[in-house]
């Protein structure tokens, strides 16, 4: 015999059922139910769980590809290569920092002092970016650039020795 519902004679659906059997096991609320009794239900679960978990993979792995490709690099291209995959690490703004101030190519020194600057973005504490950037300042003839990053190299690392 079909069960009625509490407030009529009427049989009651699966989603009252499913709700009731919730307040019984004390979770109360609305909840959610996704009918994968249809082919286009289950292919919409199955996509939105296979892009969540390749979104998730390449989160996961992105940093692990670019430290790889980064330990391999040999010249600028290399490690904007690795950049591509991890463009938030401070370390490979430093390392292609490094690798375009070494050059002697038009433009190569801008393009070090925006991989200093982003580098700085992502890590504003780091009292050795703050002087290569001044540094740099210095050598491109910006002294009061060079002043303000020496600061605040030296306001965050006041026992720095070499900074002094």
């Amino acid at each position: 015999m079909p069960e009625t519902s509490q407030h009529g004679s009427s049989p009651k659906t699966r989603h009252e059922r499913l709700e009731a059997s919730s307040h019984e096991r004390g979770r109360g609320g609305t909840s959610l139910v996704i009918p994968l009794a249809s082919w286009p239900g289950r292919l919409l679960v199955m996509l939105l769980l296979l892009a969540g978990a390749a979104w998730l993979g390449k989160l996961i792995v992105s940093p692990a590809i670019a430290d790889y490709l980064a330990s391999k690099a040999e010249t600028a291209s290399d490690l904007e290569r690795a950049l591509a995959w991890d463009p938030a690490n401070p370390d490979l703004h430093l390392r292609l920092a490094n690798a375009y101030e070494s050059r002697l190519e038009p433009g190569d020194l801008d393009t070090a002092r925006r991989h200093l600057e982003t580098a700085l973005r992502r890590r504003p504490t780091h009292a050795a970016t703050w002087f290569r950037l001044a540094l740099l300042a210095d050598r491109t003839g910006d002294r009061a650039r060079a002043r303000e990053a020496l600061a605040a190299a030296l306001r965050l690392d006041r026992h720095n020795v070499s900074l002094r």
